[in-house]
């Protein structure tokens, strides 16, 4: 029988690290840990790789270097950052520019380390969903920001920023169009804009609202719509592909907000 799990690798040359993540995942994930980053490259060219943790120490490669690689190798693969305390700061900088979903500290907390996983599978599928053709991608994706709020999530109050908050979101959602716009002139014209300083900021501002990964989706959504509508075929491919990266960094901006909030470093 075919494991239907999400395959997760595992990179860290300490072998008792990678089995203690093992187990701690199993019982969600399809987890493997291997110890080196060669190994890993391997396992993410033959397999089907949904998310890579790595540990930025290592010996024959960081972490960052690693999930860089991982990201040219394999697109739809998420990235997640395993690091120490000391190195957070440098870590944080740099996940701004290798664009990897975030990271964790160790030692780790179990549920901050189960939320990060959750919201790198959420990166992941919406990752799979752009690698179709652009007018494709973009009816997935609207399915996808359209379905129904589960009924627990309305008992508790946790409805969509489109629902709980229309006019923040459409003000969100014009910054996010404009910051698409942005892409596209650097990518077509190589004029140099400060686009990764603007989903940081963005990042704030939805963090400030409560906003998760479905919010993230329904900007992304809207804001290609409206680009999307005034494009050429040769336009609206590359607004997809500036947005895939786009979407990817901001759901990683959004988990370091809340991640580095609960530990008091976030500038």
């Amino acid at each position: 029988m075919t494991d239907s799990r999400p395959l997760v690798l595992i990179v860290d040359d300490d072998a008792a690290v990678g089995r203690v993540l093992e187990d701690v995942l199993q019982p969600t994930y399809d987890a493997r840990s291997v110890t080196s980053a060669g190994a890993a490259l391997e396992l993410v060219r033959s397999s089907d790789v949904a998310i890579v943790l790595a540990d930025q120490q290592m010996p024959d490669m960081t972490g960052l270097e690693l999930l860089t690689e991982v990201r040219r190798v394999k697109p739809t693969a998420v990235g997640v950052l395993i690091t120490a305390y000391a190195d957070l700061q440098d870590a944080m900088q740099a996940i701004n520019t290798v664009r990897v979903i975030g990271f964790v500290t160790k030692p780790w907390d179990e549920q901050e380390l189960e939320d990060i996983m959750r919201k790198a599978m959420d990166a992941h599928v919406a990752l799979r969903m752009m690698s179709r053709p652009a007018e494709r991608e973009l009816r997935e994706l609207q399915s996808l920001a359209g379905a129904p709020t589960p009924i627990t999530a309305q008992r508790f109050g946790v409805l969509p920023l489109r629902d709980s908050a229309p006019e923040a979101f459409k003000r969100l959602r014009q910054t996010y169009t404009e910051i698409l716009g942005l892409a596209l002139d650097q990518r077509v014209y190589k004029v140099e804009h400060r686009t990764s300083q603007a989903l940081h900021d963005l990042a704030d501002e939805l963090g400030a609202l409560s906003a998760g990964p479905r919010d993230v989706i329904d900007l992304h959504v809207q804001a290609l719509k409206e680009r999307m509508a005034h494009a050429s075929r040769d336009q609206t491919s590359a607004l997809a592909e500036e947005g895939r990266l786009l979407v990817l960094e901001l759901m990683g901006e959004m988990v370091t907000y809340y991640r580095s909030y609960t530990l008091g470093v976030r500038a």
